[in-house]
């Protein structure tokens, strides 16, 4: 770790030497040291703070190390780059952290990327149970309300009537557009009535 703050490597060797100690069972200092990274605001430590949230979820599935896990995931949650915050949803998600799903909620809220916006759902889906993702189409938030709509649609666990009855009280128009886009296609997909 050292070498990272003392040496002019490049984005793969400071991958690689991060990489290094982050597979390391015993790597005492490790935690700080990625906890201190995720805390900069300095763009050229942007890949040593992806790594540094992929390292923390892949200790977090292979020993059961959580320290830190939590404050770093919602620390990257909220930071000012899209890679960044799209790494922390992924490690949300394969570390399997349903403890932080009211985080990943809030991001979904003000997240302006797409792409994030899909993984965020997707992870959503993963991390909570049906009936969680019934009461968050309550949500007063929109778009907490469309990942739920999203996740509950992806898996099939929704029907026609829940649907309608969503439609009746729904005032967003993206939500309705999902809802009124899934409705076209069932309505395809079984024929005229």
């Amino acid at each position: 770790l050292k070498l990272l703050s003392k040496a002019k490597l490049t984005e793969n060797q400071e991958t690689w030497t991060l990489w290094a100690a982050g597979r390391m069972r015993e790597a005492t200092s490790l935690a700080e040291y990625l906890h201190k990274t995720l805390h900069s605001d300095d763009i050229a430590l942007l890949n040593r703070q992806i790594q540094s949230v992929r390292i923390l979820a892949h200790r977090a599935n292979q020993f059961q190390q959580t320290e830190r896990l939590a404050d770093c995931m919602q620390l990257a949650l909220r930071h000012p780059q899209p890679r960044l915050r799209f790494a922390a949803v992924q490690a949300i998600h394969e570390a399997r952290q349903a403890e932080l799903v009211p985080d990943l909620l809030n991001l979904l809220e003000v997240e302006p990327d797409a792409t994030i916006f899909y993984a965020g759902w997707q992870a959503l889906r993963k991390l909570s149970s049906t009936a969680d993702r019934r009461v968050l189409l309550t949500d007063s938030r929109a778009a907490v309300r469309l990942a739920a709509l999203l996740a509950l649609l992806e898996t099939h666990e929704l029907t026609q009537d829940d649907v309608d009855q969503l439609l009746s009280s729904e005032s967003d128009p993206r939500v309705r557009q999902v809802a009124e886009l899934w409705t076209d296609k069932m309505k395809q997909a079984t024929g005229p009535a």
